[in-house]
């Protein structure tokens, strides 16, 4: 039978080609690009995450490192770099780690198998470390964490920066293993009379949301108010109304289009391209009127010739998450009125405040 190389020869030399194929290196390539590409596939945001956790998972099985064998990964850890873990400090320790997991999330080379063999992780070291996981709320309570699957994509992002298969007991073991763990915790809540039922921010009720909206109004802070009125009507997360650009916004007869071209269940931006949000003048009720609120910050505020953003400003989110902190502690007299805590707001509060609103079936109120 003819060799494959053959074979590819006699085809380029009837193209006229000499038939001698070079093999490429794939190392000598620029994969640059490709591992961009890659790692764009996270936000920013959840790759933060993800190194979070892996690095509290990493410490936990150092520390741990004499259980290991017992809990079926014996080898995960090598034994040369355990012994020097076993010398370091926790600030030391802490800053090995976070090298060694921001080397994998970068998709570095592999210094990382050279310590830690993710391979022989097994199920019940991962497991353990998953029921150790607690946290304390406001009120000192010691409570489970809400959303065990973090921990279980964090590991898989790791598995995938390193090219390795995941292991069997990934996708069944595990995943049967966290159903059951938050059955139970559901279960917790519903017989502890002391639980807070509440899971999230609250939704914001409409009379808090236009007196807000006018307390910002009078304060001057027309940055915030506009976010907060815009996020209100157009039901958006509070970080898709501070990337919106000027390009976004178009006049459709008596409406303001806006289209958001990326936001969390549109990630590739297709039905929001196809689908734009229509915002109405509201005369009757000047403070929590779109139009106006957009008029009002377009004229007061500064920006540099061909910078189409709407808000010029830098880390605009950030930003507007501390100001509104900052104005709830300020005024929590209001929120008392509605028996609310600064705590139980958000600016997520807004999208829900919004749709629940919206499809609560309430006739009365401004029209």
């Amino acid at each position: 039978m003819a060799d494959a190389h053959d074979v590819a020869g006699c085809i380029f030399a009837d193209a006229g080609f000499d038939g001698q194929i070079e093999d490429t290196n794939a190392e000598q390539l620029d994969l640059s690009r490709v591992r961009e590409v890659q790692r764009n596939s996270r936000s920013e945001k959840t790759l933060k995450a993800y190194k979070g956790m892996n690095i509290r998972f990493l410490k936990w099985a150092v520390a741990n490192a004499g259980r290991l064998a017992a809990l079926k990964s014996e080898g995960f850890l090598e034994e040369e770099w355990n012994e020097r873990a076993a010398r370091m400090s926790q600030d030391e320790l802490h800053v090995e780690i976070t090298h060694v997991v921001s080397k994998v999330l970068r998709m570095d080379e592999r210094a990382f198998l050279g310590k830690i063999s993710l391979e022989k992780l097994g199920f019940e070291a991962w497991g353990q470390f998953i029921v150790e996981q607690t946290k304390t709320d406001k009120d000192g309570n010691e409570t489970y964490l809400a959303n065990y699957g973090n921990y279980a994509c964090a590991l898989k992002h790791m598995f995938r920066c390193l090219d390795l298969p995941l292991p069997r007991w990934f996708e069944t073991t595990a995943r049967d293993f966290l159903k059951s763990l938050r059955r139970e915790a559901t279960r917790q809540r519903s017989i502890d009379p002391s639980s807070n039922h509440q899971r999230g921010k609250v939704a914001l009720p409409f009379p808090l949301f236009r007196a807000i909206s006018k307390e910002l109004l009078v304060q001057g802070k027309l940055s915030a108010q506009l976010i907060h009125v815009l996020s209100w009507n157009l039901c958006a997360r509070a970080s898709s109304t501070c990337a919106l650009r000027l390009s976004h916004l178009a006049w459709e007869n008596y409406s303001l289009k806006v289209y958001i071209t990326h936001q969390k269940n549109d990630l590739d931006g297709e039905k929001q391209v196809r689908h734009a949000k229509h915002v109405y003048s509201n005369p009757d009720a000047p403070e929590i009127c779109p139009i106006f609120a957009l008029a009002s910050y377009l004229a007061c505020s500064e920006r540099g010739e061909g910078n189409n953003t709407l808000f010029p400003q830098d880390n605009v989110y950030g930003t507007h998450t501390v100001e509104m902190e900052r104005f709830k502690e300020k005024n929590g007299a209001l929120l008392e009125t509605y028996g609310l805590k600064p705590c139980d707001l958000g600016t997520h509060s807004n999208r829900k405040g919004a749709s629940t609103y919206v499809t609560s079936g309430i006739t009365d109120g401004l029209r």
